[in-house]
């Protein structure tokens, strides 16, 4: 696993300890990786090296205190660097409405040069207790200490959002992403597998891999923006990132060599337990009285009951008991959770894409959350005749979208539909049903962290949606 460099005491003199072929300027970013020298020089980071030994900026939810936390490790030595906390109630009002945070964190331990600061209970600023809201970190340099800032950077956008789930079904989704443990540039594709190289420098990729951990490549720019590889960790090396195409979770089913010079970045994958925590909600020793997820295959659901367990309680599948708390939730995956009895709330957090997301739709049923924790319209996902999806005078023939009633109606169990309309004159999204046909093409019918079902006459594997958020 990557190591903390010896801290340098200035950001000259840690231009002066590392030249970096001359992109060793503050807002220079020679690795192609998430942070720009000033970050690096702030967070301590490998310069020249995209892998991350440890997270530099992240939310916590505590759960003792039920507070959001945000945490920061930043070197310790430093002092020609301003950090300040920009926060946002709502990531559709980006990029206008950033403000700044004016929370005082408590100074943590100091281990390997780098100090941890914790900001306590974000959501005590008015503007963030709504049940959401997202942060990131601005950084000034000020090397004569005179409050003009020489350049500025700025982090990844980190966020959480609150949700609580009444005693019935209902679909939910996690649209945030892990953080990465590598990212940067792909040199090339070869033999099933994207070479990092350049971009791992001295370190190596394999190594960051957890043992016991899936992880997936997410393409965060360049041609193919959105796609997302599963990972084969036993194969990969320490420069490259080997990929299983024939998982139907890769959105790809060919390493286009097209991927060179492509930003990719490396995540670990959410779990079944990660994304609902069996501690918040209702465990038994009855499939029929405990609490259930939902899964949907395109044909037919299936469930996982919460077992009791003896006060250590799992998600199990049917009688034979087995804990599915490891199972995979790839991103865009979405369930329905039904809590038979008392409401369970819970908390999703992580970092907020800051590209497009793919999302091929099969002939058929497809059951699909976003990529991001914000409400959409069908035009904000471009779903339109242009962009491929098909359109009629009949609902029987077109594209459709099925909202579950659950989700906004209580005691809601049945469905809404809609569908993509084309006549000669008219291309919109209506409801079924609506004999004014009024056009639906703006109105958020895809709300955040729930699912949706889309289904598609004709499937679209190529299907990527826009990135609908100015970072």
């Amino acid at each position: 696993f990557a190591f903390y460099p010896a801290p340098a005491s200035s950001f000259s003199n840690w231009q002066a300890q590392n030249p970096l072929g001359g992109l060793n300027g503050p807002n220079d970013n020679p690795e192609s990786d998430g942070y720009t020298n000033l970050a690096e020089y702030t967070f301590n980071l490998t310069p020249g090296s995209g892998v991350i030994a440890l997270c530099p900026v992240e939310i916590t939810h505590n759960t003792v205190t039920n507070q959001i936390d945000l945490i920061l490790r930043r070197a310790a030595v430093i002092d020609d660097v301003i950090i300040t906390i920009e926060a946002l109630s709502d990531l559709a009002a980006s990029p206008g409405a950033w403000f700044d945070l004016d929370i005082s964190p408590e100074i943590g331990a100091t281990t390997n040069g780098v100090q941890t600061l914790t900001y306590r209970h974000l959501e005590q600023h008015v503007a963030l207790t709504g049940g959401k809201g997202f942060v990131r970190i601005r950084i000034n340099l000020d090397a004569n200490h005179d409050t003009i800032p020489e350049a500025t950077t700025r982090t990844e956008v980190w966020g959480f959002t609150r949700s609580t789930f009444t005693a019935q079904l209902q679909s939910v989704s996690n649209p945030y992403a892990l953080c990465p443990v590598f990212t940067g540039l792909i040199d090339s594709v070869t033999s099933g597998a994207l070479n990092v190289a350049t971009s791992v420098g001295g370190d190596g990729v394999s190594a960051t891999m957890l043992p016991g951990t899936s992880y997936y490549a997410e393409i965060i720019s360049g041609d193919h923006e959105g796609h997302r590889f599963e990972v084969n960790e036993s194969t990969s090396t320490s420069t490259t990132i080997a990929i299983e195409t024939s998982n139907p979770a890769s959105t790809l089913t060919t390493l286009p060599s097209t991927l060179a010079a492509d930003r990719v970045a490396l995540r670990p994958h959410r779990t079944l337990a990660s994304m609902l925590p069996p501690a918040k909600f209702r465990a038994t020793n009855s499939q029929g009285t405990a609490d259930r997820v939902l899964f949907y295959s395109g044909t037919s659901f299936t469930y996982h009951w919460l077992f009791s367990n003896a006060g250590n309680p799992f998600w199990a599948s049917g009688g034979a008991l087995t804990n599915m708390n490891s199972r995979l939730m790839p991103p865009g995956s979405a369930v329905l959770i039904h809590p038979k009895v008392n409401p369970a709330s819970i908390v999703s957090l992580g970092i907020v894409r800051a590209n497009k997301f793919a999302c091929p739709l099969k002939v058929g049923t497809n059951f699909i959350g976003g990529g991001w924790p914000l409400d959409q319209s069908p035009a904000s996902r471009s779903m339109n005749v242009a962009t491929g999806f098909t359109g009629a005078t009949s609902a029987t023939n077109a594209d459709r979208i099925q909202l579950w009633l659950g989700d906004s109606i209580p005691g809601g169990g049945s469905y809404e539909s809609h569908y993509l309309l084309k006549t000669t004159t008219l291309q919109r999204w209506v409801r079924v049903g609506d004999s004014t046909l009024a056009d639906e093409m703006n109105l958020p019918l895809c709300k955040s962290m729930r699912g949706i079902y889309c289904i598609s006459r004709f499937g679209k594997d190529d299907y990527v949606m826009p990135l609908p958020w100015v970072p």
